[in-house]
């Protein structure tokens, strides 16, 4: 087993944002060992990601040479920004310096070929992984500022001679202080007993970040924080730091530069209350919320946005709701009330006293059958139903004829109508402290309803142990199974089923807390889950409990689990034992741990109220800027009936762009153009004037659609003008120029296609992006029947150990998915399917 070495001795800062590096190492090479080094003080900070870490005694450590920590068995990776001076001094304290410095040591260790690490198209956030709230409450309208001294020369602006001034400039404010502020005011809040993941939290839930560049500058580069307003002050470095292309850091060189940025701040919460106040007036005089009283009250405190759920316990429905809520307690923008109400006389009553600028109802038509439309038009606000049960269908075909908008807690839904939004999942933190169980222990829960699987997890675990626990916890649902006959018999028929004496079988039936649940859940090796395919309905919670405590998680290929059936390597029953699954640890979950972080899920909620109330958009107004296909897990992949699924919408959007040229195409060869258009608008939509090369554009649908939709780009085919090879010795042309290349569906026409990659590769800019498509079948040999026009299929042999290793200074930006044992498509008597290959340009 590969084993990496990872470490950096240097000061705070460097080490939260080498987790970076860390998550992308587990999640592009799953399976390897990694080891963690750094000095004592900071171990904390990486306790999180619960691998093993050896404290590193000396001095800083500059070298690439093992310190004696490190075994010898294992792989030596320096992760300090400084490792490499031309790196440094090219990217400064970024995360492309981090994927460099991993590469270039790769390169040393001649790995080069086996553990690239990509340069991803955003910018990396850091997360602390299960954290508590720290039990301090941030007020409304607050700043996290960096008034502490700095250890180096990166600073020469010392924010504490100008606290005095910025509390008396900005009352509306409040200002927490990383250190104790040096004059007193009733807006100036202490901070300084607080560790760096306390910082963070508190950053978490300001509204701006006022920074001088150090580690309370990195613990706040999370999620939440991506969009908000940052300002640096007195930087002091030739050297950028960690930034988002989406919303870029301010730097301040003086007093009159913060001023300004503040003011900007102050503005911004002023124009957001007064557009609020003046969309959602309400029509009806007699209606409470037209009193002046209720007018000063929203002047007052933040915009209120009420959710209503039902009175019932023992419910999954109602336990989302409060989930929600209690997640949407942290949000700094809204504030969130929860509320149970059985009937409309109760919610009118809360409406009165709270007085919200939406309502949001945590709906079933069985949990909330009182809530008709009568009740809704008494309540002049706009109405947001979620739909729990969510299909693609039934959100393509919902309208508002209850709810204005709809919320589908769905990752996978496609946005195919206008009042319809979708949300990931929501993982609550929490912190395992429970060691693994010394015999293997197998745990599973749910509500007694049939399609649980229960006994395939019993068959399971007998098939593969001889000793073992399993733990199942089935309470009674109160909308269902009230009585709990159901669980019982499941039960029952559960006991029954063990017949090896080394198995044994816990069962419980009482209704957990969440907290407790979670703690059911932690002491066990492993959580299955192994519903029936259940079609037609809606994702299962069961994942987001699991997914919390961080351990090994099996599924089945139910439809209610689509969101996870994605985790490579695989953690589906029918493609992976419970023991590689285990073995496999928690690596193919990292991906969902930073996309459905509470922090994501508020930005969920708050954009959708956005939207809602009609604020202001931080996105221009392209009809198709919500087409693009979400949820890509890999860029090298093949393009089967599943990728025409999930790239659906693209194929539609081509269909709009150049009708005519559709028209003339096989319809299930679309796939490679949907493809092309998506993965080329991402890149493209990253770069100012990108120069983008089209190889082969004639009757290229991928090439016409982008063009429609505002690309320019150079084109070249024999059709046209010329081939590849002849533009490539043209004087004109500019080597290592182009950000963008791509050719679809062309590579297999060409004879001699090594040259063809090499040209494509050298013609690449630093940075820059292939994008090729290909006629593919793992299974094909030289001499196999392939199309009349072809030269040839691709295999991964072709990819991995033929092309790959021609591309100079290039790598691959994801693992490759191109496993196809049943190619779908025919063409002239040949089956094959369709392929991508996509690669990067090194920077260096």
């Amino acid at each position: 087993m590969t084993h990496f070495f990872i470490h950096n001795s240097f000061h705070s800062g460097d080490v939260i944002l080498t987790k970076a590096v860390i998550q992308a190492v587990r999640i592009s090479f799953p399976g390897v060992k990694i080891t963690l080094e750094c000095e004592e003080v900071s171990a904390y900070l990486w306790q999180d990601l619960e691998l093993p870490i050896a404290l590193y005694q000396s001095r800083e450590y500059k070298g690439t040479e093992p310190t004696p920590n490190c075994p010898d068995d294992a792989i030596f990776v320096n992760m300090w920004f400084g490792v490499f001076d031309d790196v440094f001094k090219l990217y400064g304290m970024t995360y492309q310096n981090n994927v460099h410095t991993f590469n270039r040591q790769m390169y040393q260790h001649g790995l080069n070929h086996q553990y690239l690490l990509p340069i991803p198209i955003h910018t990396p956030t850091i997360a602390f992984f299960g954290q508590r709230e720290p039990a301090i409450k941030v007020r409304a309208k607050s700043i996290l500022l960096e008034n502490g001294e700095v250890f180096s020369n990166q600073s020469y602006f010392y924010l504490n001679e100008h606290l005095k001034q910025i509390a008396s400039d900005f009352p509306q404010l409040n200002f927490y202080c990383s250190a104790p502020p040096k004059s007193p005011a009733a807006n100036l809040v202490d901070c300084s007993g607080m560790n760096l993941k306390q910082l963070s939290q508190i950053g978490d839930k300001c509204i701006g970040l006022l920074m001088k560049g150090s580690a309370i500058n990195a613990a706040c580069q999370t999620e939440i924080n991506r969009y908000k307003p940052r300002c640096i002050v007195g930087w002091n470095l030739a050297e950028k730091l960690w930034d988002n292309l989406e919303n870029p850091v301010v730097y301040a060189k003086n007093y009159a530069e913060v001023q300004q940025w503040l003011t900007q701040i102050v503005a911004d919460i002023t124009f957001s209350t007064a557009a609020v106040k003046n969309a959602h007036l309400i029509a009806t005089k007699a209606s409470s919320f037209q009193t002046e009283s209720a007018s000063k009250e929203r002047d007052r405190l933040q915009e209120r946005i009420l959710i209503v759920s039902h009175t019932k316990t023992n419910c999954g429905v109602q336990q989302y709701g409060l989930n929600i809520a209690k997640t949407l307690k942290n949000s700094t923008k809204y504030s969130f009330v929860y509320a149970e109400c059985s009937s409309g006389e109760e919610l009118l009553d809360r409406v009165n006293q709270v007085k919200p600028s939406a309502i949001i109802y945590n709906y079933h038509p069985t949990t909330l059958s009182w809530v008709n439309k009568s009740i809704l038009q008494a309540i002049d606000v706009p109405h947001i139903g979620m739909i729990h049960e969510v299909t693609q269908r039934i959100s393509d075909v919902s309208n508002n004829s209850l709810f204005q908008y709809h919320i589908g807690p769905d990752p996978t839904l496609q946005l195919k109508n206008p009042i319809v939004f979708k949300t990931g999942r929501i993982i609550a933190p929490y912190t395992n402290h429970y060691q693994l169980p010394e015999i293997p222990t197998i745990g599973s829960f749910g509500f007694g309803l049939e399609g649980k699987g229960f006994e395939k997890v019993i068959a399971a675990v007998q098939q593969e142990y001889d000793e073992a626990l399993i733990r199942l916890h089935i309470p009674f649902a109160t909308f269902g199974d009230a009585d709990g006959s159901q669980a019982v018999a499941i039960a029952q028929r559960c006991q029954q089923l063990i017949v090896k004496p080394g198995i044994k079988l816990s069962l419980t039936h009482d209704f957990l807390s969440q907290e407790q649940l979670l703690d059911f859940l932690a002491q066990n090796t492993l959580n299955a889950f192994f519903y029936d395919r259940l079609n037609n309905r809606g994702i299962s919670s069961t994942i987001d409990h699991a997914l919390a405590v961080k351990r090994p998680i099996a599924i089945a290929k139910s439809n209610m689990f689509r969101h996870i059936i994605s985790a490579k390597p695989s953690i589906c029953i029918e493609d992976s034992s419970l023991k590689q699954i285990i073995d496999n640890g928690i690596a193919p979950l990292l991906p969902f741990y930073n996309a459905w972080s509470e922090a994501n899920f508020i930005l969920d909620y708050e954009r959708i109220v956005d939207r809602v109330l009609g604020k202001p958009q931080n996105s221009h107004s392209n009809k198709y800027l919500d087409v693009g296909i979400p949820n890509v897990t890999s860029l090298n992949r093949i393009l089967d009936d599943a990728a025409r699924s999930q790239y659906e919408p693209r194929i539609n959007q081509l269909f709009e762009l150049v009708p005519e040229m559709m028209a003339r195409k096989i319809p299930e060869a679309n796939i490679q153009q949907a493809f092309v258009l998506d993965t080329v608008d991402k890149f493209a939509s990253q770069l100012v004037k990108p120069k983008i090369l089209c190889v082969g554009s004639h009757e290229d649908s991928a090439a016409a659609g982008l063009k429609q939709l505002g690309y320019q780009m150079e084109e070249i085919d024999p059709a046209l003008n010329c081939d590849l090879n002849t533009y490539f010795h043209k004087p004109s042309t500019i080597k290592g120029s182009y950000d963008i290349i791509f050719s679809t569906s062309v590579i297999e026409h060409v004879k001699n296609d090594e040259l063809f990659l090499i040209q494509i590769a050298e013609l690449l800019a630093p940075g820059g992006s292939a994008v090729l498509t290909c006629d593919y079948n793992d299974q094909y040999k030289p001499g196999d029947r392939i199309p009349g026009v072809d030269f040839r299929l691709y295999t991964q042999k072709d990819f991995k150990q033929r092309l790959l290793p021609l591309l100079k200074n290039c790598v691959i930006p994801d693992v490759p998915q191109w496993d196809c044992p049943n190619p779908d498509f025919i063409y002239e008597g040949c089956r094959y399917t369709f392929a991508t290959f996509v690669f990067q340009k090194n920077k260096l």
